[in-house]
């Protein structure tokens, strides 16, 4: 029998602080959190690491976490994550939730109801005319009065794949808004994605999966052609350091470990003043703000 919630799970890695971060941005946000079921997919490199996600995993009791192995296909770990809940979302530990979402919104109905969605995006919204990653303009396209756009071109002669594969980005000039299964922040009808989720090849780790799962599109005959929105994007992705081995995406640069360190000291960091920010960009290269110590 299908539970009407929301799986939500979190990939972590060295990031212990950030994803302290942005669980409780969730919990701050979301009135209904206590409904969702989330998951911390998470590996960590030293003893150090470990102690911080040990400090995360007793705040939040209720939050799964479930360790990477090495050693698995990654892709049957990842199927293993899905469970009955009616909807199956991902959302990165350098993310924080701005405002909240509830399953009984709008967004989450048409989500189920309608089978031309692809996805629900939690990181886009009117504003954001500009791709951090490649560091380029974006073009908005048309949206109806639910906030649905068209993200698959009618046409394949009207765009190709770039090199940027690991970015998914297209040639049209939409960027992120042709890209309807990034990891951050994105919502689907579990159904939908275990089925596109099978089609993907198996990769060696999570930096590889976005990659996979673009790849994986130009295969999987049943892509619904649109995805929705919120009116005001409900998350945003902090690119304060970077933990990927494989890719060299935009960051502040600062060092995991230092962050690692302020945070078994007792530090934590804030949020809020993101809150009041209107931002062009799904992903924000920034400084950190931390919370007061009484």
């Amino acid at each position: 029998m299908t539970d009407n919630r929301l799986r939500l799970i979190i990939p972590s890695f060295n990031r212990a602080c950030q994803l302290e971060c942005l669980l409780r941005s969730i919990f701050d946000n979301c009135k209904a959190a206590d409904l969702f079921s989330i998951c911390t997919f998470y590996r960590y490199t030293d003893d150090a690491f470990a102690s911080g996600y040990e400090i995360v995993q007793k705040k939040y009791p209720n939050v799964q976490f479930i360790e990477q192995s090495l050693e698995k296909s990654f892709k049957q770990q990842f199927l293993d994550l899905t469970d009955d809940s009616l909807f199956f979302g991902m959302i990165v530990d350098d993310m924080v939730v701005l405002d909240g979402f509830d399953l009984s919104d709008r967004q989450f109905e048409l989500l189920k109801t309608r089978d031309d969605l692809f996805s629900l995006s939690l990181r886009l919204d009117a504003a954001k005319t500009f791709s951090q990653p490649v560091n380029q303009a974006a073009r908005s396209p048309k949206f109806d009065k639910d906030l649905i756009w068209r993200w698959m071109p009618r046409l394949s002669r009207d765009y190709r794949l770039t090199r940027f594969l690991d970015n998914a980005i297209l040639k049209s000039g939409f960027y992120d808004w042709g890209v309807p299964c990034p990891l951050d922040g994105t919502i689907y009808r579990t159904d939908l994605f275990r089925s596109f989720f099978e089609t993907v090849d198996d990769f060696k780790n999570i930096p590889f999966m976005e990659r996979n799962l673009w790849a994986a599109l130009r295969r999987f005959k049943n892509a619904p052609p649109n995805m929705i929105r919120y009116p005001r994007a409900r998350s945003i992705s902090l690119a304060m350091n970077s933990v990927d081995e494989y890719h060299d995406y935009p960051s502040l640069g600062l060092d995991p470990n230092q962050f690692n360190e302020r945070f078994l000291a007792g530090e934590r960091l804030d949020y809020s003043p993101f809150q009041k920010i209107v931002f062009h960009a799904c992903h924000v290269v920034t400084e950190p703000f931390w919370l007061s110590r009484n």
